[in-house]
């Protein structure tokens, strides 16, 4: 068994000669009973040790306390960097343990353990005999590269708590925590294993598990993107990371020593400060790589490789106070737009953008981005901040992704390039990209503040430090997959103004959404952002996730290109609710077979055993009902016969391995714009407490209406969708949780809703009122809701209840999932 010994204590016993023999022999990772030899990582060698390896001498006998697996709910895995060969970026392997709670946690009682490549088990590391204190590291340093080659190092451990044998020089690693003496086989998945605390998977094998990693090399490390137990990896590739980015990312020992950045391996323009919030004014300094003769930078989004604004860096650029900043760097006069762009504030919150480039010659270097709010008022507005910067021609004028667009086209609208920053409400910079920028929704986006879709692209950010993804978790954990484990990398969302509900509450598709978060049809986490665009305020904007292969992917693990997207028409929605749904993603085909399936069920009664099962087997019914379930109970108008969406995996799952995923084929409903629901009107088109439209129900007037009329004719069906109307109403539509979570939407935008009013003259005291009908709307929607059920149906509560036994049995027979069911 691998010791690990802390690495204060081994200086203390160094006081004969065979301890410095032992321990140096530890030190050089020689010796110890599960070592793998020291190839480079892409290789798999198991975790054999080498035929002339001798076992470790007895560890030093140690009372270990019992412990509760439970009570280390906070001890995460957060760092993993594997053994690599002469050439890689770090001379040791190392893994990173974080205290992410607050209440001490002793380590003595745990132990590491490890399964390399094709390993029959794991092999056992005792932790060092230390107490991890809140928001405390302990780092770990494991076997060095063999012959390693300095020159190309880029991080180096030079403190550390514990020291072993540890060798990841696999592209198949289990690392798991759990208390000591225990015995795991490596057949297990680290997920399966009983007690654990923590774990790190590498693989390059199909897992749907967010602690797991595909590409694990010796030039990547591993960061755990939120510190909490749910929350997954991602991989920083550190031959290609800025000096901040190393910096940011260094392993961390229990007294707070970083490990030290040698180098960044590009040629980057050094920034004297990182981006982020700043109190009080600086001074900004810009230094060149080794070899290059200048630097030359803008501040208003342009390329400072060719822009006619640059400017050649002479001595530090004063960077003063952002609080109050004139508007108006975003867009030049003569450029044509639509709806009203500028402020009705002549100074508001800003920044400064920092592009530069180093030069030589006629050759210059990537351009470094940096952008800097100085003010301490950022932080009062407790909300993460994006900055896009791009010269003004991508986004205003004949060219521009915000002026060049359709509202009533289902064209794909002009894309802008941008880079985009991602800061969390604390300022440290968490995301870094070059992405693609496109105007979203129909009749909103004539506003002033249109919604804007975002694409993340890897093929674009392959150089330069840049992100291939937004690894960050932006959405404070509401976005969950299939699992139950939280999504933190995103490379496509979309910053909505909030539909219709644009310039009153801002939150109402949001909000409904959140509490229907866990429900059967799709939703798209929320949360508030503050939008900046070549350092103007662009406003409070929703980021939300957005539907499109990707989504699927992170949430059900299916591969985004096996992903089928379709919705119902829009440029037909005020001529034809019949009309047949269109793709939105994937072949111009995929809807083929969803229109085929609505054409059998018009055509067929369902009450027929077969025609329903047809029916059930290429749909999920279970997301059907949710559907109309929600968009009923919050009068959610805009519907049947507009905004409805669907997804299916298109891979046969019939055959063996040609879907890993194990997805099932059919179509499943997500929750779409709901913006007009929650008393978004009290006139004749009413969407108060009182309003009743359960008359969808028995319409064929649009498609979706029709699916759920013939569906309901079968008395299964009719049950089914009575039973989880019901459970709804007394489990999730529940008034006391609806305001709960409406209080902290709205406490979470109390401190920056007057920046709405600054940017957009938006109306305080409207939106004041709006949030006020929405807080009367859960307050009492549930009993009318109820009563419109009974009265549709002809049925009393009693019945229902009847009914909800009769469901719950029935599944229970079938060997169902009692309802809610989650056939996904």
């Amino acid at each position: 068994m691998d010791k690990l010994i802390s690495a204060n204590k081994l200086r203390k016993t160094f006081v004969s000669l065979c301890s410095l023999l032992l321990a140096a022999c530890i030190l050089l990772g020689t010796g110890c009973e599960g070592r793998t030899t020291g190839a480079p990582l892409p290789e798999d060698t198991g975790s054999k040790p080498p035929a002339d390896a001798s076992p470790d001498p007895e560890p030093e006998a140690l009372t270990v306390p019992d412990a509760d697996p439970e009570e280390y709910g906070d001890l995460v895995i957060s760092k993993v960097y594997g053994t690599g060969g002469p050439s890689s970026p770090c001379g040791h392997a190392f893994v990173e343990l974080t205290n992410t709670g607050s209440a001490p946690l002793p380590l003595g009682p745990l132990a590491l353990y490890c399964a390399v490549g094709k390993a029959s088990g794991y092999a056992s590391y005792p932790l060092p005999d230390i107490t991890l204190e809140g928001g405390e590291s302990c780092l770990i340093r494991g076997a060095a590269s063999p012959e390693y080659d300095a020159s190309n190092e880029v991080l180096r451990i030079e403190s550390c708590d514990a020291e072993c044998a540890l060798a990841l020089n696999s592209r198949e690693i289990r690392l798991v925590l759990a208390v000591r003496g225990q015995t795991f086989e490596s057949e297990a998945g680290p997920e399966e294993l009983p007690g654990v605390i923590s774990y790190f998977g590498a693989t390059e094998a199909y897992f749907f598990d967010t602690g797991f990693v595909s590409g694990f090399t010796d030039r990547t490390m591993a960061v755990r993107t939120a510190m909490k137990q749910d929350s997954g990896y991602f991989l920083q590739d550190l031959t290609d990371s800025t000096t901040e980015k190393l910096n940011q990312i260094a392993p961390v020992s229990k007294d707070g020593t970083r490990a030290a950045v040698v180098r960044s391996m590009l040629d980057e323009v050094k920034f004297s400060h990182p981006a982020g919030f700043y109190d009080a004014p600086i001074e900004l300094a810009l230094t060149a790589p080794a070899g290059y003769d200048a630097v030359y930078y803008t501040t208003d989004g342009s390329d400072p490789a060719s822009s006619v604004t640059r400017k050649k860096y002479e001595k530090p650029i004063p960077l003063s106070d952002t609080t109050e900043t004139a508007f108006g760097r975003t867009y030049a006069s003569g450029l044509n737009f639509v709806g009203q762009i500028a402020s009705n504030a002549k100074k508001m919150i800003g920044a400064h953008v920092i592009k530069a480039c180093a030069a030589k010659g006629k050759s210059t270097s990537g351009v470094y981005t940096n952008t800097y709010f100085i003010s301490a008022k950022m932080r009062e507005y407790g909300v993460s901040v994006l900055s896009a910067s791009m010269p003004i021609r991508q986004m205003f004028g004949t060219p521009g992704f915000y002026h060049n667009f359709n509202p009533s086209s289902n064209d794909p609208n002009t894309r802008g390039k941008a880079f985009l920053e991602v800061f969390d409400k604390d300022g440290v910079r968490r995301g870094y990209s070059n992405v693609e920028l496109a105007a979203s929704g129909h009749g909103s986006s004539g506003t002033g503040m249109r919604s804007m879709k975002v694409f993340c692209k890897a093929s674009d950010n392959t150089a330069d430090g840049t992100d291939p993804a937004l690894h960050f978790d932006l959405f404070g954990g509401y976005a969950k997959n299939a699992k139950g484990q939280s999504i933190t990398s995103f490379s496509r969302l979309v910053l909505r103004n909030s539909g219709n509900d644009c310039g009153s509450s801002y939150i109402r598709d949001a909000y409904m959404q959140r509490l229907s978060e866990g429900m059967a049809a799709d939703t798209m986490a929320y949360a508030p952002v503050l939008v900046f665009v070549n350092g103007d305020f662009w406003g409070i904007y929703n980021a939300r996730e957005r539907y499109s292969g990707e989504y699927v992917e992170s949430h059900y693990g299916i591969d985004k290109d096996n992903v089928a997207l379709i919705e119902s028409d829009y440029s037909k929605v005020h001529t034809d609710q019949n009309a047949k749904f269109i793709v939105s993603s994937g072949s111009p085909d995929d809807a083929d077979e969803f229109n085929d399936l609505v054409k059998f069920i018009r055509k067929n009664k369902l009450d027929k055993k077969e025609n329903f099962a047809y029916v059930e087997s290429r749909l999920d019914l279970d997301s059907l009902i949710d559907l109309f379930v929600s968009r009923l109970y919050f009068s959610a108008i805009d519907f049947p016969g507009n905004n409805i969406k669907l997804w299916r995996n298109r891979a046969p799952n019939d055959l063996p391995g040609a879907d890993p995923s194990g997805a099932d084929n059919r179509w499943h409903f997500v929750l779409l714009d709901m913006d007009m629901g929650l008393s978004f009107y009290k006139d004749a088109n009413s969407t108060t407490e009182t309003s009743n439209y359960f008359s969808w129900l028995r319409s064929d007037g649009t498609v979706a209406s029709t699916i759920i009329h013939k569906l309901l004719a079968n008395e299964g069906f009719k049950n089914r969708f009575l039973a989880r109307f019901y459970q709804v109403l007394n489990e999730i539509y529940v008034p006391d949780r609806m305001e709960e979570v409406l209080d902290g939407i709205t406490a979470e935008r109390a401190p920056i809703e007057k920046l709405q009013s600054m940017r957009w003259g938006a109306d305080l005291n409207k939106y004041n009122k709006a949030i006020s009908d929405i807080r009367q709307f859960v307050q009492r929607r549930n009993k009318y809701a109820l009563r419109f059920l009974c009265s549709f149906f002809d049925v009393t509560e009693d019945e229902i209840a009847q009914i909800c036994a009769r469901v719950k049995a029935e599944e229970k027979r079938r060997g169902m999932p009692v309802v809610p069911a989650d056939p996904r």
